[in-house]
């Protein structure tokens, strides 16, 4: 069985909604960073009376003294030849927050993703995990990632391919940290709502029950940092309320993107919009009790 990008990486190997709609275009100027050429001293003090007052948080990275940095990414570009996917993208993501990366469709969001999740390389700029480079092999461990392609194997079981996923993470571990896999197993496989379809090959499940499954292929090792790709697109109403009173209860850091604002703000805090590959602005999302 050949074992797939993402999951050679983890080990330490080499290895809708149009034009974003729901989005007020007149508040584009809203939040600026007037003050940025203001001194670090009063950055800083920006930054602290803005998580007292509810103030918008700009995306000039996240401040040592004041809070911690899960994501840090910075003058980020992909360029496809003469074609850039991305231009010089620049925000960061604390401990415990919800960030959702909106945009139409080739606005930019997967490149982005891939390139957080370590699967892609930029062409330019920086990426930080925990404060660390991103091409860091121990930093791959401390992510779960759901892209748009699956990475289960067609010919394993649910079950299968989660106890796969969970002796690879841990094949180095003592044996206590073994059996808390197991229990996360089968404590995901109880919140995602898998267990009827445990011993059912993953080529058999419909898209929605896929989809959850790989979410509990990525959760398995207890990640500091989620990353989702389109996580609600081509789901049904069950599959998406599953996994939107997951998301909006768990306290994991969490990035994902979506061409849909009503989805994105039940699970997400923030959201920074993407447009032709560059950030037009970021704005709040209200985020919704389940």
């Amino acid at each position: 069985m050949q074992i797939n990008k993402f999951l050679l990486m983890s080990s330490g190997g080499r290895s809708g909604v149009t034009a974003c709609d729901n989005i007020d275009e007149n508040d584009e100027n809203s939040e600026n960073n007037e003050n940025e050429n203001k001194n670090k001293k009063k950055n800083k003090n920006k930054y602290k009376n803005n998580s007292q007052t509810g103030k918008m948080r700009t995306s000039v990275g996240c401040t040592s003294d004041y809070e911690k940095c899960v994501l840090d990414v910075r003058n980020v570009s992909k360029r496809y030849g003469h074609f850039f996917a991305l231009k010089s993208v620049s925000f960061s993501v604390r401990a415990g927050e919800s960030v959702a990366v909106l945009g139409p469709n080739g606005a930019g969001k997967t490149t982005l993703l891939k390139i957080i999740a370590t699967l892609i390389k930029p062409s330019e700029g920086v990426v930080k995990l925990f404060g660390r480079d991103s091409s860091n092999a121990d930093i791959r461990r401390r992510i779960g990632v759901v892209m748009h392609e699956s990475f289960l194997y067609d010919e394993l079981t649910v079950l299968e391919n989660l106890k796969l996923y969970a002796k690879f993470f841990y094949i180095n571990s003592e044996q206590v940290r073994r059996q808390q896999a197991e229990e996360e197993i089968e404590a995901l496989v109880e919140i995602l709502n898998l267990k009827r379809w445990l011993n059912v090959k993953a080529k058999l499940l419909s898209y929605g029950l896929r989809k959850r499954a790989d979410i509990a292929r990525a959760l398995i090792h207890r990640p500091d940092l989620v990353i989702l790709d389109e996580p609600f697109g081509g789901l049904d109403a069950s599959s998406r309320e599953i996994l939107v009173e997951y998301f909006s209860k768990c306290s994991k850091t969490l990035i994902l993107s979506s061409h849909s604002v009503e989805w994105a703000r039940k699970v997400c805090e923030r959201g920074i919009i993407l447009e032709r590959g560059a950030v037009k602005r970021e704005m709040y999302l209200k985020r919704h009790s389940a």
